[in-house]
């Protein structure tokens, strides 16, 4: 009886195979590629996220610093980043010898330089602009900081401003004009 069942067994039985079909592989291969672009794509907008961060709060700071330090004065013509910098009104992380001339810049990422600036056309203005360097990756930041807003409302570099915007181009440029 023992053998019987012993070769009743072997009957029925197939030969284990081993590995993988290619179906199989080839889901397991596009998973991956799709897992590793989806984590490239995550991490360049959250790297643009963090660097958008860091200038609105740069330029929010800058914009408050130059009204403060010129709200006893009558206009704003003498305003500049110079003064500001000598001041100590300017965050130790922002300050960069951009241009090489010895004299620290206000910088952003990308190496965006930051000035300040009367506005030509009022002197109750002062204007921050943001110059990145020709051939930076700026363009993506540049959009973000230079969205529009209605006049009086809150926007990423601050309050109550109004701002216009090259970011197409060699060198993107934001200027966001403040008043009192």
């Amino acid at each position: 009886m023992l053998n019987y069942l012993k070769n009743s067994a072997a009957a029925f039985t197939t030969k284990r195979e081993r590995g993988f079909a290619m179906t199989e592989v080839i889901l397991a291969i596009v998973i991956g590629v799709g897992l590793i672009v989806g984590g490239i794509v995550a991490f360049g907008n959250a790297q643009l996220s963090s660097n958008f961060s860091d200038a609105s709060r740069a330029l929010v700071s800058v914009s408050s610093e130059t009204r403060a330090y010129w709200r006893n004065d009558a206009n704003f013509n003498t305003a500049n980043e110079q003064t500001l910098i000598n001041a100590g009104a300017v965050s130790k992380n922002l300050l960069v010898d951009l241009d090489a001339d010895g004299a620290v810049d206000i910088a952003l990422p990308y190496d965006g330089q930051v000035t300040v600036a009367v506005n030509g056309a009022n002197d109750q203005e002062f204007d921050v602009t943001v110059t990145w360097a020709e051939g930076s990756k700026a363009s993506a930041l540049c959009a973000r900081l230079g969205a529009p807003i209605i006049d009086g409302g809150i926007g990423p570099m601050g309050t109550d401003y109004r701002v216009a915007s090259t970011c197409a181009g060699a060198t993107p440029t934001v200027t966001a004009t403040y008043g009192r």
